[in-house]
């Protein structure tokens, strides 16, 4: 809208300057505040103090305006405001029906063209045409007119309005409803339904149009249901512009600056026959009075008449003018970009840091280095000193596609300081997202995997039995547990008849997810390995323990098959991403070097930054030169190093030992480091601890004791020794597994560390491998940890320690009790061996001849080794047994209903099993955040929930 205004003179520095008393916009800042929620519940509500307030708002854009002001901008008299939730857009004739636009406690503005082009500052205030406002659409307005005696044409719903003398802010003109207004000082405090708004008007600029915005929103976050959308009135802005200046009668003509101002060329297509020229060289530009007269001069002359002296033969040959010179050059290839492009890496070569001039303002420093955008372009860069963002704009310097992303963008540091080369050598500086500064992508090998891995999927275990039934999902771990242990239960684990029908359930299954993520011809090779492995071991004409062992055979073979094919499917994305791909296209102009990332506001066109951070959003080019001044001390290292081993004779350094002359024989780079221990010399680091390793121990064919004694000396735990013949191997190694599972035993591939723990597997008193039972500190034995004591003993410390008396004393109990079956069981070996000691004299007695008597010797020995095995296993049995009791036992009272706990307390046992709590052990497993949902569901108080849980606690653990 342009308005056309008078002023006295004396007011022309304040129009040119958009101050004073003409600015373009006020001054006056506004601030909100979200009403505490607690504060409107009602006292009288008995609910008030148990339901959770919670400040709800409605979706709505909240509009307060300056709708009339009488006095100066910086000196008003009286202030008039409205404000609507509506953002005043509820707009209709005047001679609407009251009902089809009348709502509760609203007011109503009459206005026409004439008011709402009178906005802004009047030199003379009764230059000024206010619309008027009532509350009653049936009741006259005042004046009933508008200011060209005409009906009122339009009016304008709003929720309210008020007007205050400065002078006597005590007594304001309030019109509406549901809300309390009031000015102290320069102060005025507006509270409505979500909000108190303040609008501070102290030593401020108040104009006529002035408005606000308030975004409001529903299921945004609670802290951010509210947002003000800026503190300064967003409009209107009045820009001035002097037309004519009167001095009395006479009409004073305008300077030529004023002139310029008001020609308003287009700067885009502005032609050069209007750009004046002051002609010097008669000889290019003839008798040019512009420059379009001028250049169209310089279109006469050619190359071929402008003299060239060749300073340089290899360019230029004999060439004596400019074209001859020119023709020279096409054949010479100058380019290196190419070159660059698909030899280096792109990037800051070095320097060019910026940084933050003064946190607040747009102004950045970057010191002076070299870069190679991405088309292979070397540029050097002299630097900036206080360069202001300020003077870049959208589309002109600034990526952004307009202000609303920027400022987004702005405020989460997702803005990139970026350098870009320009023609002719220049640099330029921008502002542009991130998602762009990098150019076309270019992923490196570790990525490229990952996405073909990503495409291709992982099928996890999980993923393989989640449609299995429980029954089911137990057998799929027992097969992948007997695949462990280096294949020791290959020839003894079993599966019956019923068992190996759930293997067969889990086979189909696996084959049925490998073949929803793999490529054909992968299931192709899957489906062949499989009728290979039941080639392999086939089931027909089996029976009895033959058939199970052989049924066991086939499915361990049958997953195999399975994990080798998905293996070999996974590590093709290794093999095809190992070879470096060329770069991708350059993509279109400007090819950005990203320095930094910046972190700020805007208020445009002004930036606000809090950081500029050169370790963020930077493409930091990757050079010989820059891994050397990373590494150069490190070089030194390895130097001192080689140095002991080439230069002199310097014994009882690295090399200073004697070694096998037939390394060299086979010598190889990986031979040499480890030999000469140089990559800890280059490292400058010392010897790793003999405990910092991972291992696969070899004890096969080994004897049981030999065995363990080798375990133990790589600092391995033999926590269990399972014989392999026995039918229940399996499920003994289950029940002594802590923190692990059948696929961490199988993944692991018998790596084991210092501290594990492992079950030896034997069979017939030879040792056939380990399964790993439960992972160690990764120490070996003499490793000790810092015993530290920090504060003094507590309660808890005293309790503790009385409950670890308690249980060591049961323990020892119980260690009673199996010594006193050990004892029966010597005393029957006892009996045993006197029966083998009389079975021997009467085989002396019959005995015939020496080599017979020799021969019964060594029977009735392996008799008495096989008697005392099966003691053993009666002892591991009964411990077995023991330990099977424990677990049945905790189980049955985990399986009591909750009324063990809680009575019988019909409603609020119904209530729990509406949560799933119906038994003890549900109960012990209570998280306080359950217990605080069904303490506000109304169930139970989370004390009384509390004291449940230790009484539920208290059952499980008794004895």
């Amino acid at each position: 809208m342009t308005q056309l205004k008078t002023a006295p003179l004396a007011a022309r520095p304040d129009i040119e300057a958009g101050t004073g008393a003409f600015p373009l916009i006020g001054t006056a800042k506004l601030a909100v505040t979200p009403l505490n929620a607690e504060i409107l519940a009602d006292e009288c509500d008995p609910c008030a103090e148990v339901v959770s307030a919670e400040q709800n708002v409605a979706n709505a854009l909240w509009r307060l305006e300056i709708v009339g002001v009488t006095g100066t901008p910086g000196n008003p008299q009286r202030i008039a405001l409205a404000w609507s939730e509506e953002n005043a857009c509820e707009i209709a004739s005047a001679d609407i029906s009251p009902e089809a636009f009348e709502r509760a406690s609203k007011v109503y503005e009459y206005f026409s063209p004439i008011t709402e082009a009178y906005a802004g500052v009047f030199a003379n205030a009764a230059d000024s045409r206010r619309s008027t406002f009532v509350d009653d659409l049936s009741a006259t307005p005042n004046p009933a007119t508008d200011h060209g005696g005409n009906a009122w044409p339009f009016v304008r719903r709003w929720d309210g309005f008020a007007e205050f003398e400065t002078a006597n802010p005590g007594a304001p003109t309030t019109l509406g409803g549901g809300f309390d207004i009031s000015m102290t000082g320069g102060r005025i405090t507006l509270r409505v339904t979500a909000f108190e708004a303040v609008l501070d008007i102290t030593a401020a600029a108040v104009v006529r149009g002035d408005y606000w915005l308030v975004e409001l929103r529903t299921f945004a976050p609670e802290g951010e249901r509210l947002r003000l959308v800026k503190e300064t009135p967003i409009g209107i802005q009045h820009h001035y512009c002097t037309l004519v200046t009167v001095n009395g009668a006479a009409i004073k003509p305008l300077a030529d600056a004023e002139r310029r101002k008001l020609s308003f060329p287009v700067l885009s297509d502005l032609p050069a026959s209007h750009v004046g020229y002051d002609n010097h060289c008669d000889k290019l530009f003839g008798d040019a009075e512009n420059v379009q007269q001028a250049l169209d001069n310089l279109c006469s002359i050619s190359a071929e008449d402008i003299g060239f002296t060749s300073n340089c033969p290899v360019l230029f040959g004999d060439s004596d003018n400019v074209q001859e010179a020119l023709d020279a050059l096409c054949n010479v290839d100058f380019s290196v970009q190419e070159p660059f492009r698909h030899m280096f890496d792109w990037g800051v070569v070095c320097g060019i840091v910026p940084s933050l001039v003064k946190k607040g303002t747009g102004l950045i420093t970057i010191t002076p280095g070299a870069y190679l955008d991405r088309a292979g372009r070397f540029r050097k860069f002299e630097g900036v000193t206080g360069f202001d963002l300020s003077s870049l704009k959208i589309g002109e310097g600034i990526a952004f596609e307009d202000e609303r992303e920027l400022s987004k963008a702005l405020a989460g540091g997702e803005v990139c300081l970026a350098l870009a080369g320009a023609d002719g050598g220049t640099t330029t500086i921008h502002i542009v997202p991130k998602a762009i500064a990098f150019g076309p992508e270019d992923p490196g090998f570790a990525e490229r995997v990952r996405r073909c891995v990503e495409k291709r999927k992982i099928i996890k275990f999980d993923d393989l039995v989640a449609p299995l039934s429980e029954r089911q999902k137990i057998i799929a771990s027992k097969v992948l547990l007997a695949s462990t242990g280096g294949g020791a239960f290959s020839g003894t684990a079993r599966l019956s008849r019923a068992e190996f029908a759930d293997s067969l359930t889990f086979r189909a299954q696996v084959v049925k997810t490998f073949a929803s993520v793999a490529e054909p011809d992968d299931v192709a090779t899957l489906n062949t390995r499989i009728a290979k492995a039941e080639q392999d071991f086939p089931t027909a004409n089996l029976a009895g323990p033959a058939l199970e062992v052989r049924q066991m055979q086939q499915s361990i073979a049958v997953f195999a098959a399975y994990q080798e094919t998905d293996q070999q499917r996974l590590q093709r994305c290794i093999c095809e991403a190992l070879f470096p791909t060329c770069p991708p296209g350059v993509g279109a102009p400007p090819y950005f070097v990203p320095i930094a990332c910046i972190k700020g506001g805007r208020d445009q066109p002004q930036f606000y930054l809090e950081e500029v951070c050169a370790y963020c959003c930077r493409k930091q080019a990757m050079t010989w030169r820059s891994l050397n001044y990373f590494i150069g001390e490190m070089r030194a290292n390895l130097a001192k190093a080689l140095d002991r081993i080439c230069c002199g004779d310097k014994r009882g350094g690295v090399g200073s030992f004697v070694r096998d002359p037939r390394r060299f024989a086979t010598f190889n780079v990986k031979t040499f480091a480890e030999d000469f221990r140089l990559v800890n010399a280059f490292l400058d680091q010392p010897e790793k601890l003999p405990s910092d390793f991972i291992t696969r121990v070899d004890v096969a064919t080994l004897g049981a004791e030999q065995a363990r004694t080798v375990l133990r000396g790589t600092g391995i735990e033999v926590a269990e020794t399972v014989d392999i013949n026995d039918a229940k191997a399996l499920d003994v190694v289950q029940s002594k597994m802590a923190g692990l599972d059948a696929t961490d035993i199988l993944y692991s591939a018998g790596e084991v560390r210092p501290g594990d723990k492992v079950a030896l597997l034997v069979q017939e008193g030879v040792a056939r491998g380990y399964v790993l039972l439960e992972r160690g500190a990764g120490k070996l034995p003499f490793e000790r940890p810092a015993l530290t004591l920090t504060g003094a003993v507590t309660e808890a410390d005293r309790a503790l320690a009385d409950q670890l008396t308690r249980d060591v004393a049961a323990a020892r109990a119980e260690i009673n009790t199996l010594s006193k079956t050990r004892e029966a069981l010597v005393s029957g070996l006892g009996d045993l061996r006197e029966q083998i000691v009389t079975l021997e004299r009467e085989r002396d007695l019959a005995a015939g001849s020496l080599t017979g008597v020799l021969g019964q010797l060594d029977e009735l020995a392996q008799k008495r080794e096989s008697i005392a095995t099966q003691i053993d296993a009666m002892h591991n049995d009964l411990a077995s047994a023991d330990e099977s009791r424990q677990a049945m036992l905790a189980s049955l009272r985990g399986a009591q209903p909750v009324n063990v706990v809680l009575g019988n307390e019909a409603d609020v046992i119904a209530k729990l099993a509406g949560e799933g709590i119906t038994t003890v052990s549900d109960f012990e497993k209570l998280t306080p955040a359950q217990m605080k949902r069904m303490e506000r569901a109304g169930i139970l108080t989370e004390a009384r929930l509390t004291e449940l849980k230790v009484k539920a606690s208290d059952f499980l653990k008794r004895r």
